[in-house]
């Protein structure tokens, strides 16, 4: 038994398998001062004193690998499963303050590079339909389609560029360089 063990979890493998809702064959029961449970029956809420004492114990163990992780947690569709899992991250969170807060640092980077990119489309596709617009060529509206629906920071750059010389928008927006078109530059 590894130090810092909670005595009441010495069936850990069994715990965890509990802890995860696993169903097997035959009910075992595990009991200690801190909990009691069977094998196949999930834990809920009115049972957080062991999802809190396992948790502790999580917390006090040497970090584990992602394969080791992704063995004992395999995907699941069971929502009994799911259920656990939910309460166990949430829990974990409520006791780990800094992971909690790394995690939202990492969401907000994110979604700040996510709207800046989305703000760059935005301005580039403005830039397709404003030079278009300026050599006096009309869009259709399944050509407004297109360009609002390119998701593609090099492809509106390149369609701009076709834009400035074009005759024709079917010539502007084409997806591929003719024979003498010359490579667009990188826009990031």
């Amino acid at each position: 038994m590894s130090p810092g063990f909670p005595s009441s979890l010495s069936a850990s493998k069994g715990f965890l398998a509990a802890l995860d809702g696993e169903r097997q064959g035959s009910s075992t029961h595990y009991e200690g001062p801190d909990i009691s449970a069977a094998s196949n029956q999930p834990f809920y809420r009115d049972e957080g004193l062991a999802i809190a004492t396992y948790a502790r114990y999580l917390g006090a163990m040497p970090p584990l690998s992602r394969e080791e992780l992704e063995r004992k947690f395999p995907p699941t569709d069971d929502p009994i499963r799911l259920e656990n899992r939910r309460q166990l991250i949430w829990l974990l969170l409520a006791t780990t303050p800094q992971l909690k807060q790394e995690l939202l640092a990492e969401g907000r980077l994110k979604g700040l590079l996510e709207a800046r990119l989305e703000g760059r489309l935005i301005q580039a596709r403005a830039s397709v339909r404003q030079v278009l617009s300026s050599r006096g060529l009309t869009l259709s509206p399944a050509e407004e389609d297109q360009i609002e629906a390119c998701a593609d920071l090099v492809t509106l750059v390149r369609w701009h560029e076709q834009a400035i010389s074009a005759t024709t928008v079917a010539e502007a927006l084409r997806t591929q360089a003719g024979p003498g078109a010359r490579p667009s530059a990188d826009p990031v």
